[in-house]
């Protein structure tokens, strides 16, 4: 295994409709399906503030934490050893979690289960008595994801002219969208591949986007098209981006979502924030016409968002998203 610290591109915000940054966006879609990201714009201080507070939760007690699981919305507490879990490619992943959506009160008009329009589960002092300090834990992680949701929403635009369309073309798609930011523990375990044992096994991601933050530990690790896997370097500041099926379906196959997995080195626990961002659940997830031709025609078979995640990740038992 070798890090090549070239192989993954970096793109900034800085100027991110510049024809030179959507060129270099195109290309790291194509060719490898993941980038750094920079001058993105979320404060170093609340990343710091999230961390922290994941960190302070999965201190909690294993009590505390089951009482904060609700798998059927894909929101709360999770754990492989439990099989509360969300996603795909299980087996021998080594970690917990905690998920939290757009959250959707019952009195809610849009309060919808089956469309995973739900209520986030979040720490209290009934359900979690160890936790010090309940409400800081819901403000910054709330905080966090909302960030998320309008980071993730520029970078869409940004696809948009990357696939040479108009900027606003992805708007509609995501007036609604599905959303996961899941705090992600791995315990201090060494991975041992050839025995199938993994922070997280090999797998893509489902949704359009993911947007990565680590607390620098390393483990991820990228396949590039050569069939070569290579370990992502820690990249101070940056997010570590990457393109999951539903964008490569758009896209009829021209953007690769890539096959990544977790590989611990032993001797620290590892802390991560993967942030899922995808269309909302009726949207049809189809090759777009731009990227179809007579000589290419469309390689995916029609589907919707909802569909799409419940097809990959509530059909077979375990799982979850993993960074």
């Amino acid at each position: 295994m070798c890090i090549q610290d070239d192989a993954i591109p970096t793109i900034s915000l800085r100027n991110s409709d510049s024809e030179e940054t959507v060129n270099r966006l195109r290309s790291a879609c194509i060719e490898v399906g993941f980038f750094f990201l920079e001058d993105h714009g979320i404060e170093e201080e609340l990343i710091t503030d999230v961390f922290e507070q994941s960190k302070l939760f999965f201190s909690l007690s294993k009590p505390s934490k089951k009482a904060l699981s609700n798998p059927a919305l894909v929101r709360g507490y999770f754990t492989l050893d439990g099989k509360i879990a969300y996603g795909a490619d299980a087996d021998g992943d080594t970690k917990e979690g905690f998920y939290v959506g757009r959250h959707f009160p019952a009195d809610h008009p849009e309060y919808n289960v089956a469309k995973l329009k739900g209520s986030n589960v979040m720490p209290s002092p009934e359900l979690t008595p160890d936790m010090d300090d309940c409400e800081k834990f819901r403000t910054v992680i709330e905080t966090y994801h909302d960030k998320m949701c309008e980071l993730c929403f520029r970078l869409v635009q940004l696809l948009a002219l990357a696939l040479g369309l108009p900027k606003g073309s992805f708007d509609k798609t995501f007036e609604d969208p599905m959303t996961a930011l899941s705090l992600l523990h791995y315990g201090d375990v060494k991975s041992v591949p050839e025995e199938g044992l993994f922070g997280a096994g090999e797998h893509t991601d489902g949704p359009v986007i993911t947007v990565l933050r680590t607390d620098g530990t390393p483990g991820l690790q990228v396949l590039l098209k050569t069939g070569q896997w290579i370990d992502v370097p820690h990249r101070s500041g940056a997010f570590v981006v990457n393109l999951g099926d539903m964008l490569e379906r758009l896209s009829n196959g021209l953007f690769r979502s890539t096959p990544h997995r977790v590989v611990l080195q032993g001797g620290s626990e590892r802390y991560s924030l993967p942030f899922f961002y995808e269309p909302g659940f009726d949207v049809p997830i189809v090759p777009l016409d731009t990227c179809c031709s007579e000589d290419n025609p469309p390689k995916f078979e029609p589907t919707t968002s909802g569909q799409y995640l419940h097809d990959k990740y509530f059909s077979k038992e375990g799982g979850v998203h993993s960074k």
